[in-house]
Order: C-alpha cells, then sequence, then structure tokens
C-alpha cells in the first residue's frame, strides 16, 4: 500500500528533528517554563477575563467564533481589530471538540480552555524551533543558534506572550517561516513555488497582527532581489517587465484569497472592516491618555535601554551598517544583503512602533522585533569569528569564549527576571484576580447588581448581575443601572500618563456615584501594591 503523504511528512520531519538533539533541548525548556500554564486559570471564563483582560476578550472572541454568523471575526472585541490568524487557527482545531460536544448534547469549559491555551503554547514552541532552524542557516552553528533560540524563549520583553493569550507568537511564527522558505530560495531562486510559500507565511503573518505587514516588506523585497540577481536584472528593468506584472496578478490574488479564507467578512462586510482599521490606526496617538511626542520618546527610550540585547544592538548598529553595505558593495554576498535589510527592518519598524503608539509604553509591543535584535548580534559576533586570521586562533577563541560567557550571563539574568513571574502566576489563586472571584461567589446573592473595573473577576454565571466600567457603567449610565456593589481599585492611574498620576475617567465616576448614593464602605481585598475597596448600598 501507498504510504499517505500524511505519514510521508511525519516521518521526514521525525528524521529531520532527530538529527539535531538541540530541537529536544528547546523544547524541554520551553515546555519546563510555559507548559504548565496551559493548565491554569481555566476553571471560569470571568476568572480568565479577570486576570488578564485582553487574553479573556480573546477568549470570549474565539467562542463568539462559533455562535451564528459563524466564523464573524467582526462580533468579537479584538477579533474586528486584529488576529485573525490566531482566531481561524483556533475555530479550525477547536471546531472538532465543538462538534463533538454538539454530538453528545455536552459542554465543558474546562477541556474548551485548556485547549485554547495548549494552542498557543503550540504556536509558540514551533515558532522557537523554526527560528532555531533559521539561526542555524545562518551562522552554520548548533551552538549559536541553540543560544539565540533560548535567549528568544527567555525575551526580557516578551516572554509572556508565550502563555498570555495574543496573536504575536502567532505572526512570529509566521514570519520565520517565511523567512525560511527565503532562505531556501537563495539557493534556487528560479523556484517559484519557494516564492508562493513565503508569500502565503507572510500574509498569514500580517493577518495576525498588522505590524507584521511592515516586517514582511524586506522579506518581500529580498524575494525580489535574489530573483533579478540570478536572472542579471536591474530591479526597475523586472518591475517594468511581463513576468513582474504576471506575479504580482498572481501575488495579489493570492493575498486576497487568503484574506477571504482567514477573515471572509473583512471583505462581505468591508465598510466595518475599514472603520475599525482606521480606529485602530489613529487610537494610540489621539488618545485622551496619549502622552505627548516629546515624553514618549523618552519613555520608549528608557524601555529600549533597559534591555541589554537590544540596547547592545542599537548601539552596533549603525557602524556594522555601514561596514556592511561597503563590504555589500564589492563582495554581494547573501549574508551581507540579509544583514542590511534586517537592519533596516528593525529600524523601520522601531521608529513605526514608537511614533504610533504614544499611550502604552510596554516591553511586548518590542517582541515582533525582538528576535531579530538577537539574529543581529550572533551576526556580528559569527562574522568577527569568521575573518579572524588562523593564526589568530588564541584571540578568536578568546573572542568566542566571551561572546558565549556573555551570552549565558544574559541568559541567566533573564531567566532570574523571568522566573518570579512565572511562579507568581502559578499561584494565581492568591492573586486579586482570584480573591475577589471567591469573594462576588460568596457575598453577592442573585438580586444584587456590581459594578466593577478590571481588577475583579466576576464568575461567568452572574455576569447578568455585573456592568464593567469599561462597558458602559464608567458613564452616567451607572445612575440608571443602580448597582448596590461597587468593586474597584479607586487609586488607579490611567496607563498613558501613569507618572502624572490622572484617573481615568471611568474610576472618577465610580466615586461619584459613592458619594452621589451614600454607599458605604464595607470591606477591602488587598494583595501586595493593589487594594479593591467594596462599597454597598445600606438602604
Amino acid at each position: 500500500m501507498q504510504e499517505s503523504i500524511f505519514f510521508k511528512l511525519s516521518s521526514g520531519l521525525y528524521k529531520h528533528l532527530s538529527k539535531d538533539k538541540v530541537y529536544l533541548l528547546l523544547s524541554i525548556i520551553f515546555a519546563i517554563l510555559y507548559l504548565p500554564h496551559v493548565f491554569i486559570i481555566v476553571e471560569d471564563l470571568g476568572l480568565i477575563l479577570g486576570f488578564e483582560v485582553d487574553p479573556g476578550s480573546h477568549v470570549v472572541a474565539i467562542e463568539k467564533l462559533f455562535n451564528p454568523p459563524y466564523y464573524n471575526m467582526q462580533g468579537g472585541y479584538h477579533s474586528k481589530f486584529y488576529g485573525w490568524t490566531y482566531f481561524a487557527i483556533n475555530f479550525v482545531l477547536l471546531a472538532p471538540i465543538k462538534l463533538f460536544f454538539w454530538l453528545t448534547g455536552t459542554e465543558n469549559n474546562l477541556i474548551l480552555y485548556i485547549s485554547i491555551r495548549f494552542i498557543l503554547f503550540m504556536i509558540g514552541l514551533i515558532s522557537v524551533l523554526v527560528f532555531y532552524e533559521i539561526a542555524k542557516k545562518l551562522f552554520n552553528s548548533i551552538v549559536l543558534a541553540g543560544c539565540a533560540s533560548i535567549l528568544y524563549i527567555i525575551s526580557p520583553v516578551g516572554a509572556q506572550l508565550f502563555y498570555f493569550i495574543h496573536p504575536e507568537t502567532t505572526g512570529l511564527m509566521f514570519i520565520f517561516l517565511g523567512i525560511l522558505a527565503l532562505l531556501k530560495f537563495i539557493d534556487n531562486p528560479q523556484d517559484y513555488k519557494l516564492y508562493f510559500a513565503g508569500l502565503i507565511c507572510l500574509v498569514l503573518a500580517t493577518l495576525s497582527k498588522q505590524v507584521f505587514f511592515f516586517m514582511s516588506l524586506p522579506i518581500l523585497f529580498s524575494f525580489l532581489h535574489f530573483y533579478c540577481k540570478e536572472q542579471q536584472q536591474k530591479y526597475m528593468q523586472f518591475v517594468f517587465s511581463m513576468d513582474f506584472i504576471k506575479i504580482l496578478g498572481r501575488t495579489t490574488l493570492l493575498a486576497l484569497a487568503i484574506l477571504f479564507i482567514i477573515h471572509p467578512f473583512a471583505i462581505l462586510d468591508l465598510t466595518n472592516f475599514i472603520e475599525y482599521q482606521i480606529n485602530l490606526s489613529t487610537s494610540w496617538i489621539t488618545s485622551k491618555y496619549a502622552m505627548s511626542f516629546t515624553d514618549s520618546l523618552i519613555s520608549w527610550y528608557k524601555l529600549l535601554m533597559s534591555v541589554s540585547v537590544i540596547q547592545l544592538s542599537i548601539i552596533l548598529l549603525p557602524i556594522t551598517f555601514v561596514i556592511t553595505l561597503l563590504m555589500y558593495i564589492n563582495k554581494k554576498r547573501a549574508s551581507l544583503f540579509l544583514y542590511i535589510t534586517n537592519t533596516i527592518g528593525l529600524f523601520f519598524v522601531l521608529c513605526i512602533t514608537i511614533i504610533g503608539n504614544r499611550t502604552m509604553i510596554s516591553g511586548h509591543y518590542l517582541q515582533p522585533l525582538y528576535p531579530f535584535f538577537v539574529l543581529s548580534l550572533f551576526a556580528i559576533m559569527n562574522y568577527v569569528s569568521n575573518i579572524t586570521d588562523i593564526r589568530l586562533k588564541h584571540l578568536r577563541l578568546f573572542a568566542n569564549t566571551s561572546f558565549i560567557y556573555s551570552v549565558l550571563l544574559t541568559i541567566l539574568s533573564n531567566l532570574y527576571t523571568l522566573t518570579p513571574t512565572l511562579i507568581t502566576r502559578l499561584l494565581y489563586k492568591d492573586g486579586i484576580a482570584y480573591k475577589t472571584y471567591e469573594y462576588v461567589s460568596k457575598h453577592l446573592v442573585p438580586t444584587d447588581k456590581l459594578v466593577y473595573d478590571q481588577y475583579v473577576a466576576l464568575p461567568d454565571k452572574m455576569k447578568s448581575q455585573g456592568c464593567h466600567y469599561w462597558q458602559g457603567c464608567g458613564t452616567d449610565y451607572i445612575d440608571k443601572y443602580q448597582p448596590n456593589y461597587v468593586m474597584f481599585n479607586e487609586m488607579l492611574t490611567a496607563f498613558g500618563n501613569a507618572g502624572s498620576g490622572q484617573q481615568p475617567t471611568e474610576t472618577l465616576r465610580l466615586k461619584k456615584y459613592i458619594k452621589d448614593y451614600n454607599l458605604q464602605l464595607i470591606d477591602s481585598i488587598e494583595v501586595k501594591d493593589t487594594k479593591v475597596l467594596i462599597y454597598k448600598k445600606t438602604q
């Protein structure tokens, strides 16, 4: 009997992975750090929302995909803005589970939520293994590639995205796959299949989050460059040729087809789709909490300089870019060109990130760029090592040893910072979200009505009794809703202007309601620096 395609692919993948034990080592490290997080904070949707707002919103959006009209990403809050590839993957992989529930007349949210977290875990793991494959091809060293991959696993700016339900790791996974296709294309630039395979990956990355569109541009240009180099054509000569027009037409049709498959309502409901994208593209600049450009620039600078890998990369990139450019003019090596495009891409996307986000200055927005800063540093070291004259082997050994030693220290430092965060999350039942979840479950009766902020976890079965202050009750609507309970952190400051002490208008509105209707402070829940006050009407 002829072997199935699936068996051949599985067998080939197993043989490839079994040849290099670093794949197994990276998988073990990744699993030790992040697999336990698959099985926690899965008891209740309200707890997920209260513990981590964005992940909870993503889970809600995933669940809405299975409600009529099915697979409509315009129906969820986050899914209408970005993350479509991530949501599509979840829809496809969760559909059999949902079908089983429907056929058996059962519903098990615990299995569903564990599955959602496990999907994120696998996406992150695949991204690590593909990143390692890229680094190994670029540096021809399993030691350098392995160290680079471990730095990616314990990234100080985005490690949380391996357990924090968000689409960035999905985008990185497909960006890495697109680069892998490019590296193979460099060796065989006549193979259009490799280009279109890379294109599919880059489109899927772009549909994960908008930042990956800008990250895809240098990669697409690299495909163009190496094709023109093989054909011995100038860029403009190829751009105005019939071959380019044909490829452009196929590229456009393929991209639109992928868009329709991943997010059909982006086309079927085009007006709303465009409106959502316009709102998203301007929100971080026009927000009432947005910083001035100068304050934003200073905050981003402090964040960038606080991450050793990024700091060193930014210091070295200008001089190494000029040197590499001069060398490429003479030698035209593929590795030099890739370093040049990586540097330009890093600078370009970093500028877009800094200029486009003046509200929330957070490290996880740098996560899409962090692996490329790592590659940049390792590329410099690899080149220095390779050009050192054999007669200077002692100097070469010293340089290599010093670099690996520095990398190991950085890994240990990042791990030292990351470990308490991971442990604290595993002990989530000691956190403010779980304690408020328990309090509400124990003390509120069916006739009670609660208004609450993002520090409070409302049990999903009691959601009809609650009104979140981001969903109307942080406005004058609270007077109409008339809650007899209010639970919130009255010391909260707005995230964009935290340094100025400015409070969100929603928090101020809850304070006004408490004063106007004479609610009494009956209890409080305090965990570390966060204190949730509990007010109740006494009459």
